[in-house]
């Protein structure tokens, strides 16, 4: 994986863009958005943007640790024969014992039929959890993943970001105290809410900081922090033998999170968002000085939060409720979610379904965690080049052809299927949440992300379920078959979304413009099925190199013929006036939606024009690590 990004120094970049003037942000007055910013005077990934990015990945570390803590803490008793037969003279319990695969045949044992040998090992022997499967965590999870997007786009990504992680320190520690298995699941649940949070809020912190040209790169980087955090995982295993030893070094790593909070500063974009510019000017300041660039000139854009309503009206914030409104945004919402749940349960489905690899669980564990890295190398290079969709659909349709394979193919051709699908199923994973970033604007980003999160936890709650039904009918076509149908309807749905590469990051609705499928107007329709297919999956989205006049209808409005206060010089100030004042052209049809068009640039007369303000920034390099994406995810988000 090769980041890239643009080479040019910020005063080239502005001069490329000097022809566009400074652009009117969506919805709100004259100035720079925060691209703009970081383009033309910062830079888009300096030392300034570096370290913060280093920083704020660190919290994925001591997050690893704590969401795989059991993979350890729990031990296998069962397979490992932490156990004896109550009575030597049962043939049957003995037998089970004497199995190649004790796990196979434990559950049907009755209770009374067996005793642990060393109880204090591990948690399965510690509180007796056999044949039950333990997903608590995973539904804090869920809850955490809710309940943190939302409050990241309300009171801030830092603010929401450390509370999580005092959330994730206390209650590992309290696990620690826990006597019985039920104040034990407890403790184990509300870190899992907390680890929701860090998760989301390590993402968010580490990448909007980033310019359009880095961010889909670095956001696959992230990755290598979780696997740092694998590895230390391991370390602490084989230093505390006890899943209580583990659980307080993970309770302690989580904390040291907090020492962090000095090192960190607040998201600069959101805090345009929200109308913190002297805050937001302050990030890129701080930015500017570790860069060895000067700071912005121009003042940055206010950015309103919602649809412009009458003069002097308050603008009533934007939400997700309100946002899913919108046809095209719950639609995208919807196969998202569905695809993000499919993923994630084909993701751990695939491993509980296989079985383990054999051997030392130290060894098996390092194993599985490196397998992961060619693909993540893999997928790095490939949304940059192919497109976020298509590499995202290419990547889920490749994990359940091999599932599909596998249900029908057995013996060492399975592990192999099995593996290949693994591989794409993590591509998929690493791109997720990017591209789920770079679909929504930053009103509604985390809040997305939440969701999308709650329904990955889905899957992951049912894989086990789903995997048990092999196991019970001893026949591995049950849970492969069901993870890939499921991957392949996921790879269709998301080809039907609109690729996001080279669109600029969207802060508003208005914003979302520029980012359109074929649904938006009906392409398959109106310009035939090769047309919608050529839409469908094209690697890259090529913004126009000069304002269209449909834009100039959208940008302007204030102006005279001179342009003066229009939406870009005289023609184009004069149109928007003609268009507000004089109303519009015979035979147009006015729109009241953001969605304008089905490709970037000018709408054909007979479809109309959407009068609402829209924020189209100068067009992106070509070569970059992100080329115009959005804020880069994880796998984990």
């Amino acid at each position: 994986m090769t980041c890239s990004g643009s080479s040019e120094k910020p005063a080239v970049a502005a001069a490329h863009s000097s022809s566009f003037g400074t652009n009117t942000a969506a919805g709100g007055s004259g100035g720079l958005t925060f691209d703009q910013a970081l383009t033309q005077y910062v830079g888009e990934f300096g030392r300034g943007q570096i370290l913060n990015f280093v920083l704020a990945s660190l919290i994925w570390v001591p997050n690893a640790v704590l969401i795989l803590l059991l993979v350890f803490s729990v031990g296998s008793p069962i397979k490992e024969r932490l156990w004896e037969c109550s009575d030597p003279r049962d043939a049957a319990c003995q037998a089970v014992l004497a199995s190649p695969d004790p796990a196979v045949g434990f559950c049907s044992l009755q209770r009374s039929q067996w005793r642990w040998t060393q109880p204090s090992t591990g948690l399965i022997s510690q509180f007796d959890l056999v044949c039950a499967a333990n997903a608590f965590f995973f539904f804090g999870y869920l809850i955490g993943s809710g309940v943190f997007g939302q409050l990241s786009d309300v009171i801030g990504r830092k603010y929401s970001t450390f509370a999580a992680a005092v959330i994730s320190a206390v209650f590992a520690a309290a696990g620690l105290g826990c006597t019985n298995y039920w104040s034990w699941v407890v403790m184990r649940l509300l870190s899992g809410v907390g680890a929701a949070g860090t998760a989301l809020g390590a993402y968010i912190l580490s990448t909007e900081a980033i310019g359009d040209g880095w961010r889909g790169c670095m956001g696959i980087a992230t990755q290598i922090f979780f696997i740092v955090g694998e590895f230390t995982l391991v370390a602490i295993a084989a230093i505390f033998k006890t899943w209580r030893g583990q659980a307080a070094a993970c309770a302690v790593l989580n904390a040291t999170v907090l020492l962090l909070w000095p090192a960190l500063p607040e998201s600069g974009r959101w805090l345009q968002v929200q109308g913190r510019k002297d805050e937001a000017m302050k990030v890129l300041e701080r930015f500017a000085r570790l860069n060895g660039t000067q700071p912005p000139s121009q003042p940055l854009a206010d950015i309103k939060q919602g649809p412009a309503g009458a003069a002097g009206a308050p603008v009533q914030r934007l939400t997700l409720g309100a946002a899913l409104r919108d046809w095209h945004i719950l639609r995208r919402f919807v196969v998202l979610s569905y695809s993000w749940m499919v993923i994630c349960m084909t993701y751990y489905g695939i491993s509980f379904a296989l079985g383990s690899l054999g051997g030392s669980l130290v060894v098996s564990f390092m194993v599985s965690s490196i397998a992961e890295l060619p693909s993540y190398l893999f997928t790095g290079w490939a949304i940059d080049h192919w497109g976020r969709h298509n590499t995202m659909a290419g990547c889920v349709l490749l994990g359940g052809a091999a599932c599909t394979a596998c249900a029908f193919v057995p013996g060492s051709g399975q592990v192999a299927l099995a593996s290949i699908g693994k591989f794409g199923i993590a591509g998929a994973f690493a791109v997720a949440s990017i591209y789920t970033s770079e679909l929504f604007p930053t009103l509604i980003r985390s809040g997305v992300l939440g969701a999308s999160n709650q329904a990955a936890r889905v899957g992951g709650i049912v894989a086990p379920f789903i995997a048990l039904a092999g196991t019970t009918h001893n026949s591995s076509l049950i849970p492969f078959l069901t993870f890939g149908i499921a991957a392949l309807l996921s790879g269709i749905l998301i080809f039907t979304l609109p690729e996001t590469l080279g669109v600029p990051l969207p802060d508003t609705m208005q914003d979302m413009d520029n980012i359109a499928s074929i649904f938006t107007h009906h392409t398959y329709a109106k310009k035939g099925l090769k047309a919608a297919a050529a839409s469908m999956f094209k690697p890259r989205v090529q913004l126009p190199k000069q304002q269209p006049r449909s834009s100039w209808l959208r940008a302007g409005g204030r102006g005279g013929a001179d342009g003066s206060d229009g939406g870009g010089g005289g023609e184009a100030g004069g149109a928007a006036a003609a268009v507000h004042g004089g109303g519009v052209k015979k035979g147009k049809q006015e729109q009241t939606s953001v969605w304008a068009e089905d490709e970037v640039g000018a709408v054909p007369e007979e479809e109309g024009s959407s009068l609402i303000g829209v924020h189209r920034p100068p067009p992106r390099r070509s070569d970059g690590c992100g080329g115009g994406g959005a804020d880069a995810g994880s796998a984990r988000v």
